[in-house]
């Protein structure tokens, strides 16, 4: 077998003051609304009632995660707990400064430099003047964060050292919002620093992307893409018979970098949906989890054992081409890789040279290094990959939680300590 494991056995709409809002066109759908569809899913995010044993089994063993201090693999709080903040360097300065440059008759000034749904930008119109920027380029970014109280961002908007040093000679910038997770965009540092918070949405994705890390992990194994494809061409019979058949999940072992909540929420579909045994490596101490999972000194222990490898850690230094040709000869022969974390963890000419050689069976990866990656990209012409674009976190909940960011924002601007603060020293 490919294997060769050899185991057997709703928010509220406020008063729309859209004439305060100096609207500029924007990339990108808005999402509003109430969900229609017959999914039952929660507008605001929350997750439907009822659904099957296993499935309430898995969010279970998802969300009790024993405390203890921040991962940095994975940047999340260890319980689930939202942090409170108040010893985070230069949080509770921040709450108590009033603005240098505004009066009590002059509106906050918040500036928006990637489109949120319209419940959130309502949300924001009630509390001051909305500005919409059309681009989001350093320049531009520097000049309208001196004079803007809050900043909200989301993927690809650069929140540079330069930006912060702006924004703090204007005196009047407060808060940085990141609609999302990873916190890569924004130099988290030289916020903090300045004395400005930085806010985001920790667990806004984690189902989204512990989703899709699965479907791919089956859809690669399977082929399920690949004869698609053929099948359209005409092929059939050769299909079945031509194909060396998989090793079912539950005789796998699954390597999991990064332990944190989507790491465990991949884990614990694949341990408690499949039987699959799952090894993991990060580097903090994890502590006991809710699933059978067991632990690696070194990420190169995991590599050398796994026959799935999927990566759930955020861009930083450490992590940064943290899969190159040197890790990437250290892997199990035939293992699988998947990547829907940074795409800058990843080398990818060293992993389309580790595909075409055969030394990996295959790639599933959401993540790019530029985004969009450009038309010589170089896993475009590699074998036995699926490519998607950057879409892991793109569910209706997760895009739901991702625009509550506002909430934080305007808890900050209010001199109230926002639920979700990025601590620096482990951005």
């Amino acid at each position: 077998m490919m294997c060769g494991c050899g185991r057997d056995g709703a928010r509220p709409s406020g008063g729309a003051n859209r004439d305060a809002t100096e609207r500029v066109p924007a990339e990108g759908p808005a999402l509003s609304g109430p969900c229609k569809t017959a999914c039952g899913c929660g507008r605001d995010g929350a997750r439907p009632s009822g659904g099957r044993a296993r499935r309430r089994a898995i969010e279970d063993a998802t969300e009790r995660v024993p405390p203890g201090p921040r991962d940095m693999m994975c940047g999340c709080g260890r319980d689930g707990a939202r942090p409170s903040g108040g010893g985070l360097p230069g949080l509770r300065a921040a709450l108590i400064m009033p603005s240098m440059t505004t009066t009590q008759t002059d509106r906050l000034r918040i500036l928006v430099a990637d489109r949120m749904s319209e419940s959130a930008m309502a949300r924001l119109r009630e509390a001051g003047d909305v500005v919409l920027l059309e681009k989001a380029d350093e320049e531009t970014l520097a000049l309208e964060a001196a004079r803007s109280d809050a900043l909200v961002v989301r993927t690809y908007t650069q929140v540079t050292e330069r930006v912060i040093q702006a924004a703090a000679a204007g005196g009047r910038l407060r808060v940085i919002g990141r609609g999302g997770v990873g916190v890569d965009n924004i130099d988290v540092r030289a916020a903090a620093r300045a004395g400005i918070v930085v806010v985001n949405t920790p667990a806004a994705s984690t189902h989204a992307v512990a989703d899709l890390t699965v479907g791919l992990i089956i859809a690669l194994q399977r082929s399920i893409t690949t004869c698609d494809r053929r099948i359209r061409e005409g092929e059939f019979a050769s299909l079945r018979g031509g194909a060396s058949a998989p090793c079912e999940l539950q005789y796998q072992t699954l390597g999991v970098i990064g332990m944190g909540r989507i790491g465990r929420a991949v884990g614990a579909r694949m341990h408690l949906g499949f039987g699959t045994r799952v090894i993991y490596h990060d580097i903090r101490e994890i502590g006991l989890l809710p699933f059978a999972a067991e632990r690696r000194e070194r990420a190169e222990d995991v590599y050398a054992e796994a026959d799935v490898v999927t990566l759930h850690v955020p861009l930083t230094p450490l992590t940064r081409g943290m899969i190159n040709a040197t890790s990437l000869a250290g892997f199990k022969p035939g293992a699988w890789l998947v990547n829907t974390s940074r795409g800058a963890v990843v080398e990818a000419a060293a992993l389309a040279e580790a595909l075409r050689s055969g030394a990996l069976a295959g790639a599933a990866i959401d993540v790019y290094d530029p985004e969009p990656p450009p038309a010589d990209h170089p896993l475009f012409s590699a074998p036995n990959t699926i490519l998607t674009p950057h879409i892991a976190s793109r569910s209706r909940q997760a895009l739901a939680a991702m625009n509550d960011v506002v909430e934080d924002v305007l808890a900050v601007l209010a001199g109230r300590e926002p639920a979700w603060p990025v601590d620096p020293e482990t951005a």
